[in-house]
């Protein structure tokens, strides 16, 4: 399974009214990829209506604001509906997990593999299972969180997703304040820098497939190492778009998998 990051809004993300950037690229190439026309709609699992999505929402986040409000949280609702533009791209596992690693090296001044293997698992490196564990690291990156709500300020508490299971929450401007930190650390890049790194990092094309006079890059050639500080770049950058957009307009930051 892999993973995507979405900021908009939490009607148009239960309803799926949205699309990755796989299931992007394949509406994209319809003529060329038929067979995989209905991919958004394998999932076995019953799809709400924007309009039961938007009902679920609403309930979910009035008793939310009110149980944070009633605990000294000051969080305001923010916009919900299914027609609100949304950001999304895909750095991963490998790339998150690979800026995962190149953070805990710096933080803990160790050094760590300039490559990691494809389809790597991440969550069993012996430093990055430290810095899980770290109750001294703080900050969401490495505390599990999945959801970021819309708020300037750095905050991070417990609380029920829409579906009923308990999560650790953070908002967009905490995110954004960390990711500010690990790039004064690691790279003290400017921000049109850290964008290009959605399309200039990452995995490299390992082949490429002919179609006509289209050409694609595709994913299914001899690579079995990949850069861990570009897939770690890849992912930040990502990360970082999705703060912003957040923060820009008002909408959750989630990990989709």
């Amino acid at each position: 399974m892999g993973l995507d990051i979405y900021a908009g809004t939490l009607t148009r993300y239960y309803s799926r009214s949205w699309k990755t950037t796989e299931e992007e690229y394949v509406s994209g190439k319809e003529d060329l990829y038929s067979h995989l026309r209905d991919y958004a709609d394998e999932d076995d699992e019953p799809q709400l209506t924007p309009e039961q999505a938007e009902e679920l929402i609403s309930t979910w986040q009035e008793s939310l604001v009110n149980v944070l409000n009633e605990n000294g949280i000051d969080i305001k609702k923010w916009n919900e509906d299914a027609e609100s533009p949304y950001y999304t791209d895909s750095p991963d596992w490998e790339a998150f997990g690979a800026l995962l690693l190149i953070s805990a090296g710096k933080i803990y001044d160790v050094p760590v593999e300039l490559q990691v293997e494809k389809y790597w698992q991440f969550g069993e490196h012996p430093l990055i299972k430290h810095a899980l564990n770290d109750e001294n690291l703080n900050g969401t990156l490495f505390s599990g969180t999945i959801m970021w709500l819309p708020d300037e300020r750095p905050m991070m508490f417990q609380g029920p997703l829409p579906s009923g299971e308990a999560t650790l929450y953070g908002t967009s401007g905490g995110l954004k304040t960390e990711l500010e930190r690990l790039n004064e650390i690691l790279w003290e890049a400017d921000e049109e820098t850290i964008i290009s790194w959605s399309t200039t990092e990452g995995h490299p094309a390992e082949t490429e497939l002919k179609i006509g006079e289209l050409i694609f890059e595709a994913g299914f050639g001899e690579n079995t190492k990949y850069s861990t500080e570009s897939l770690a770049k890849l992912a930040f950058s990502i990360l970082w778009q999705a703060a912003s957009y957040s923060l820009e307009n008002g909408v959750p930051v989630v990990m989709d998998f």
